[in-house]
């Protein structure tokens, strides 16, 4: 698994199309195409799920810590997940990766994190205002 985070300010996404290569999740994530969000303040990770993530029962756990431990670094409690396959050669089925996700999510969920999450399965414009500083961007890999 890799991790790709930024602190934010400001964060805009517009839905564009669903993708035609996560089949089996597609009914999973709703959205209608040209959906805006908008988000403020959010310490944002690129989650990226791998093939050799699927034999290991332990994966959402460890990201779910190194998650924790950035969110305790930048003093929020304000995360917004998005899945992004495109930081890995060996990706894993999408059906596992979005179970992975959803793991990871409703793990931070319980404890005192505000997440979000992007829809799963869909392309998308996106826009960041991100502060500036080498420790407000961090890449971890599990």
């Amino acid at each position: 698994m890799k991790l790709l985070s930024f602190k934010t300010k400001h964060v805009d996404t517009k839905l564009v199309m669903r993708s035609n290569k996560p089949m089996e999740v597609m009914f999973v994530d709703e959205g209608q195409r040209g959906q805006s969000l908008a988000f403020k303040n959010k310490v944002v990770f690129f989650v990226c799920v791998e093939k050799r993530d699927e034999k290991r029962p332990v994966t959402a756990e460890l990201a779910t810590d190194a998650i924790r431990k950035t969110l305790q670094d930048h003093k929020s409690s304000n995360v917004l997940l998005i899945p992004f396959v495109h930081l890995t050669g060996r990706p894993a089925s999408p059906k596992k990766a979005y179970m992975i996700i959803k793991e990871i999510e409703n793990r931070l969920a319980t404890g005192k994190y505000k997440v979000d999450r992007f829809q799963f399965g869909w392309h998308r414009t996106l826009c960041m205002d991100i502060f500036c500083g080498r420790e407000m961007v961090s890449f971890t890999k599990i």
